[in-house]
């Protein structure tokens, strides 16, 4: 893909601009979301691990979230700020750079849409199967106010008939709920 912008022997990364709205973003998970529900074998997907079920919608947000071409990248359980693991750690007067060898509080999101090799972060998602969890709202919040992610989206109860969604900005810590029901006949 041409364009991509991959970091470089610890080289700055030119920062690319991104500016989709919440309608946006929850248009483009829909729109993955409903792409997932309609893979044949969905079924069998729906009953594995988390980590299978982030793997595949991250496929399908990677074909609606069309920055390529401006650096950005969906991944999943990505634990990097350029070479420093991405930490969330209270302690730490820099989240984007801890560089306490004791530090254990590192994150992996179960997917992100980013620039690989700087600062510049734009979603970070977590997914659980059947509960609410609110350990996974709380590491979103601080996502969003510790590593500057402009959005940050829980899903909940990701089930073949109901995906639960909540959107949170810095302006809505609390979220907006939506819900995207599927008729599986």
């Amino acid at each position: 893909m041409s364009g991509q912008i991959e970091p470089s022997g610890g080289q700055p990364v030119k920062k690319a601009v991104v500016n989709y709205s919440e309608k946006d973003i929850i248009q483009k998970f829909k729109k993955a979301i409903n792409c997932l529900m309609s893979e044949k074998g969905k079924d069998y997907l729906l009953n594995a691990q988390e980590r299978a079920i982030s793997g595949r919608l991250a496929v399908h947000l990677a074909n609606v979230l069309d920055n390529y071409d401006e650096g950005y990248f969906v991944d999943i359980e990505y634990n990097r700020n350029s070479y420093l693991k991405k930490v969330l750690c209270s302690q730490c007067k820099d989240y984007n750079n801890c560089n306490n060898a004791k530090c254990k509080h590192w994150i992996a999101p179960d997917i992100i849409f980013h620039q690989r090799g700087s600062c510049d972060n734009y979603i970070f998602c977590e997914i659980k199967k059947s509960d609410n969890s609110i350990v996974d709202k709380e590491k979103v919040v601080a996502a969003i106010n510790g590593l500057d992610y402009k959005y940050g989206i829980v899903i909940n109860k990701f089930t073949k008939y109901k995906v639960e969604l909540l959107l949170l900005t810095k302006n809505n810590t609390d979220g907006t709920f939506y819900i995207f029901e599927f008729n599986n006949n």
